[in-house]
Order: C-alpha cells, then structure tokens, then sequence
C-alpha cells in the first residue's frame, strides 16, 4: 500500500501528465477523457491538444500548479481542459486524467469548388450556402490544427500558405482566398513581377491581364 500511494499520488500523476500535454511525441491517450463518449482517443486524435501546450508551455505548468492546489476535481467538463478524478487504481488510488472538450466546428470558404484539409487531411465535400462553401467538421478534441485550403480558379490552382489555428470552441472557421482580376499596362514587351516573381510577360502593347489572381497582404 505504501508503494502504491507513493507511485499514485495526485502531485506525481499530475506531473507526468503535464509533461506529456507539452510532448507530441509521448502517448497522452491513457490520460485523456473526452466529452464525448464516441470520440476515437489515440495518440495521434490526441496530438493537437499536445501542439497546443508545446507552444505554450507556461499555460500547461500552470494549470499544473492549479490543480496540485484544488481538492475537488470531479469528472466535469466545465471548461475546454480540466483535471478529473476517473475511477481507481487498484480500488484505492484516484485516477487522473484530463477532461478535454470535443468541437465541431464549421469550416467556410468563398470559391466553389475548393479543397479544405485540417492537418493534411480533406475534410470532405463542402455544401453551398448562400455566397459561401461550408463544411461542419466531426468532432476533434480541443487545440491546435494545421488549416490548408485551395481552389481552381480560372484554370489554375490556388493555395494560400496553411494557417495554424487553435480550436477552443465551436466558432466559424473562415477560410477565405481574396482574389482580384486587374490589367497592367507598361512598355511593350516587358516583363511583370509580383512579390519579386516573375508572373506574365506584357503584349507588344505593353500589357497583361489577370483573372482571379490571389491577392496577399503587403502584394507588391
């Protein structure tokens, strides 16, 4: 018994789940209770909320020390991560695990037609509303996703560069591309740069046409 409560004890189960919320490459499934009784726990549907707290460490041992200090930690979901009591070891000893919410948020795009992938994978077909192209997602466990979107665009592929993005509730996802068509006009046969790239060669009347051409912050 000695063994047990000393191996067990709350401060210890505590710190070893700490350290893995600020580890990816640890297995933090054992340790993890979702409000969502179907939700699929692995180490890899876990390791978004571990991306989270590797990137904010300090968030992680401090909810660390706050735990250490609270006495009743029930099996609630009260906010998107907290620590519960969930069952026992051995029948004496509390378990520990984190109680992490599970969201489905909706992702939304304005070109029809687009690919939208959460961590390298298609989310699947979008449906059209109104001016908007919108996917709600299956459930994910809170924390932090990789969103990637592209479009066909006036027989071209556009792909803005992937965004990181934390998910802490079930907020609209926007995943717009601002495109623009314009015409350059300047000396015959000359050459247009955007952002220092080369991107069309100017007619012998000196311009170029663009149709649907992603606009980026600071373009030039």
């Amino acid at each position: 018994y000695g063994f047990g409560k000393a191996h067990y004890a709350k401060d210890k189960q505590i710190d070893e789940i700490v350290t893995r919320m600020k580890d990816p490459k640890k297995d933090l499934s054992p340790y993890v209770k979702t409000d969502d009784s179907s939700f699929q726990l692995t180490k890899e549907s876990v390791q978004p909320l571990q991306e989270y707290y590797k990137a904010n460490q300090t968030k992680a041992n401090n909810l660390g020390s706050e735990w250490k200090r609270e006495d009743d930690l029930d099996d609630v979901f009260e906010d998107s991560v907290s620590l519960g009591e969930d069952g026992h070891y051995f029948f004496f000893f509390p378990r520990y695990k984190l109680m992490v919410k599970t969201y489905s948020p909706t992702v939304v795009t304005n070109h029809k037609n687009s690919t939208i992938k959460m961590n390298g994978k298609n989310v699947g077909k979008l449906s059209a509303s109104g001016d908007y192209y919108q996917k709600k997602l299956d459930p994910v466990i809170a924390g932090r996703y990789t969103f990637s979107v592209s479009a066909n665009l006036s027989g071209k592929t556009i792909s803005p560069s992937p965004v990181k993005l934390d998910l802490f509730s079930n907020h609209q996802v926007s995943l717009n591309i601002t495109t623009g068509s314009f015409k350059v006009s300047s000396v015959p046969n000359g050459e247009v740069y955007i952002n220092d790239k080369k991107v069309a060669d100017l007619d012998d009347k000196g311009q170029a046409s663009f149709k649907d051409y992603e606009i980026t912050s600071g373009m030039s």
